[in-house]
């Protein structure tokens, strides 16, 4: 009855989520231990097992609930953005270890009929490695990621830092290099091989922190693959400081043990430039054009207002270190009315993430320094 229940609360999430793939990458994360014993699980592993690239990446933006992509062939689909390929194997290794718990049990208990949950698991496990394998292969020698991979036109090879892909490529091999659930079953070798990609990627880091009169400041969405220069991606993203992936890069350094003191400065650097960048007065005030379309525009708050968060730019110029705005024309702008009103309203140009910093970085300075 429980399983039952499991599955018909499972079901009818998902068919109230629709078929938005954002479901597949928030979700799969949140989903019980006891799903992956169930029969959704299995034709969810199908999907996700059925779509797995030669390469042994998964393409982007496909919702393994309801969708999938069968037998894909076309390699420079094999990304990581979007949290692709992670989120896939973490699924397949939390239904290897819920199959071959089960198997324990079920031995245990003098249970015979498990050769399809067995070969299910195996089936898991060696897709699984063949992820993992993958994202070792793509990380450049300097400890980059890219975005894409084997793919290599405009921006899809540069080391991307957007939307925290290299984040979260970091954060995935630190689990699989100290075995952390459900990174268990990860061969010696792998798990040695990921600890060292872990510390070639943070060198990377430390080496694309932009400078500024010497010192270190924070970092472009991407940067050069080769000469780890700040680079732009898509035409409306220019070179610049770029404040919201820069917050999680901070946390990654922050959450290393025993820091050197390259990634105490590092941290000191990025942390005195959220505190002299952040904008200060300002918030947005919304309100409907002449042609009936939701817009808004940036306004003073009213003096003393403690209303108003601090804010920080998305983008700020590498030379005078001011926020820029940008339309699909390339040309940067001072202020965000004056791109066109499709890019100001379909992209997110200011934030309050910094924010959350500052407390964490009191602590951080109390354990290291």
């Amino acid at each position: 009855m429980r399983t039952f229940l499991l599955v018909f609360s499972f079901l009818a999430a998902v068919a109230a989520y629709g078929q938005d793939y954002k479901n597949w990458v928030k979700d799969a994360p949140r989903l019980k231990d006891d799903f992956f014993l169930t029969d959704s699980a299995i034709r969810v592993a199908e999907n996700v097992l059925c779509s797995q690239l030669p390469t042994g990446a998964w393409p982007k933006n496909i919702n393994f609930f309801h969708d999938r992509e069968k037998n894909p062939n076309d390699v420079m689909l094999g990304t990581i953005d979007n949290d692709a390929t992670f989120t896939e194997i973490r699924f397949l290794l939390r239904l290897y270890n819920a199959r071959k718990s089960y198997l324990s049990d079920a031995q245990k208990s003098s249970v015979t009929d498990t050769q399809e949950s067995a070969e299910l698991g195996e089936r898991a496990l060696t897709a699984a490695r063949r992820g993992i394998m993958y994202l070792l292969e793509m990380q450049y020698d300097n400890g980059g990621f890219p975005q894409y991979y084997p793919r290599k036109d405009h921006y899809h090879a540069r080391i991307t830092f957007n939307d925290n892909a290299m984040v979260n490529a970091l954060k995935m091999m630190r689990s699989l290099a100290r075995r952390e659930t459900p990174f268990e079953a990860v061969a010696d070798d792998v798990a040695e091989r990921c600890g060292e990609a872990f510390e070639r990627g943070v060198a990377c880091i430390l080496r694309c922190q932009i400078k500024k009169d010497g010192q270190p400041t924070v970092w472009c969405q991407q940067h050069d693959e080769v000469t780890l220069a700040p680079c732009g991606a898509r035409t409306f993203e220019l070179p610049s400081y770029v404040s919201a992936e820069s917050v999680n890069i901070v946390q990654l350094l922050m959450s290393i043990e025993n820091p050197s003191d390259s990634v105490k400065n590092a941290v000191n650097g990025a942390m005195k430039w959220f505190a002299d960048n952040a904008l200060i007065g300002y918030e947005r005030q919304n309100f409907t054009d002449s042609l009936g379309r939701k817009d808004y525009r940036m306004v003073e708050c009213p003096q003393g207002d403690y209303r108003c968060p601090r804010l920080w730019s998305r983008f700020n110029d590498l030379h005078s270190g001011k926020p820029i705005f940008c339309g699909r024309d390339g040309v940067a702008r001072p202020r965000v009315e004056m791109i066109d009103y499709e890019r100001r309203n379909g992209y997110a140009w200011f934030g309050t993430q910094p924010e959350k910093l500052f407390p964490l970085y009191e602590k951080w300075k109390n354990r290291v320094q």
